[in-house]
């Protein structure tokens, strides 16, 4: 089970990877947890496709990817438009 997001305190409800300089750059521990909101909110920015890493959890194998998820990948659920942020 994941644990608190270490900002806010909440159970996450996504489940992602950042790079490790995303992660550093925001401030948290590599055991820290964190919504993606609230990592935003520590980066001042939106997050952004390249700063997701390749693994299972950001291609949605393990578990299923949230809409929150989907948009910052850059990527809509089968059968529907892909979100433009720019």
């Amino acid at each position: 089970m994941m644990g608190r997001c270490a900002v806010c305190g909440r159970v996450p409800e996504d489940y992602y990877m950042v790079t490790h300089s995303v992660w550093a750059e925001a401030g948290f521990a590599w055991k820290d947890h964190a919504c993606i909101l609230c990592l935003e909110n520590r980066l001042r920015r939106p997050l952004e496709p390249e700063d997701f890493t390749d693994c299972p959890l950001n291609r949605g194998e393990w578990v299923q990817l949230t809409e929150r998820h989907l948009d910052r990948l850059g990527r809509a659920r089968p059968g529907e438009p892909k979100n433009e942020r720019r």
